[in-house]
């Protein structure tokens, strides 16, 4: 209607208004439809710090991030296998529920472990129970407390999962472009029932390289790079319209020396220089090839290798220095028998 001329709405509306009276009509339509402003200050002091990031559960790594992952930008997560990418993705999943965020997980490497997430979640919960316990001798936890204040249920964590399995970069893509329609869909959910339906504030995607390598021949550059920039603009979407976090896995090459350095192939993430300026945030997790690398199987670990983190691209921090690291049962944890010996 306020694309019409006055004269335009006259003549639709003859004779229930005049001329001035349709000129009254458009500006009060106008008036009521536009968005009214607000000062940054108000903005500021209405959002929650923990509404802008999502901690990654390892406290000297969310120090380095300034708090966590941003909210609304990409953040990619580097490394070789066995570095414990997919480790810190499932942390990060408990985190993001024992905020009451829920996540929507695209497994294009079938890497995903269910039984293994269950156990993070079930160590978290165990961990928030008994802090509550040693804060308050007195007084016996309840269920809410825990949902609210520490780790929610295993159960609640599973439950405000979303598993997408794409086994093509064209499934990729209709995963991507259908994604919106169903954060809007469980956030409704969410405000319907939200003791047990959380809104959708997390999206990981394991990993953006596994399709790219599949479908595309060594000769297909542009085709790849295409395909690539398309899942990075809808993610950039996603992540800025819907208000949550991405996390994007990516692998690397090469391996690491015997005296610790690292070659200059592994310091580079796969996609190449497309793919390196897509993304917001840089983590690399790295791992030392002189121990055995392994990941924790039936909920033993057999040997812990050394592992270390580090934000290597940031527009607000500078690169942060290495952080040492140990995988257990309930997920990452600093490795503070190497920090000591720094």
């Amino acid at each position: 209607m306020l694309q019409l001329s006055v004269t335009s709405l006259m003549r639709a509306l003859d004779p229930l208004l005049t001329y001035q009276e349709c000129i009254e009509f458009r500006r009060r339509v106008a008036e009521a439809c536009s968005p009214q402003p607000v000062t940054a200050l108000h903005l500021l002091q209405n959002v929650s710090p923990h509404t802008r990031v999502l901690s990654t559960g390892l406290f000297p790594l969310d120090t380095s991030l300034l708090g966590g992952i941003r909210v609304g930008t990409l953040t990619e997560l580097v490394g070789s296998a066995g570095s414990g990418k997919t480790q810190l993705a499932m942390q990060m999943i408990v985190q993001a529920a024992a905020k009451r965020q829920g996540t929507i997980f695209i497994d294009t490497e079938q890497k995903l472990s269910l039984p293994r997430l269950q156990d993070i979640a079930l160590e978290k919960f165990a961990a928030g129970a008994a802090l509550l316990l040693h804060n308050d001798s007195s007084v016996q936890p309840s269920v809410q407390d825990l949902t609210t204040d520490y780790y929610v249920d295993p159960k609640l964590v599973l439950q405000n999962l979303s598993v997408y399995s794409p086994a093509s970069m064209d499934d990729l893509t209709s995963v991507l472009s259908s994604m919106e329609e169903e954060i809007l869909k469980r956030n409704e959910e969410a405000e319907k029932n939200p003791d047990q339906k959380f809104p959708v504030r997390f999206v990981v995607l394991d990993s953006i390289a596994a399709p790219a390598r599949r479908d595309f021949a060594p000769g297909s550059g542009p085709q790849r790079a295409a395909a690539v920039m398309y899942c990075s603009q809808k993610l950039k979407q996603i992540a800025d319209h819907m208000h949550l976090a991405v996390l994007i896995i990516n692998q690397v090459g090469g391996s690491w020396n015997s005296d610790d350095k690292q070659s200059d192939v592994a310091t580079r993430a796969a996609l190449g220089t497309t793919w390196h300026h897509c993304v917001t945030t840089r983590i690399q997790l790295e791992t030392a090839s002189n121990v055995p690398s392994t990941e924790l199987t039936n909920g033993g670990l057999a040997s812990n290798p050394l592992r270390w983190a580090s934000v290597v691209k940031s527009n607000i921090v500078g690169h942060g220095s290495k952080i040492p690291f140990a995988i257990d049962k309930a997920g990452l944890a600093a490795n503070h028998v190497v920090e000591s010996a720094n």
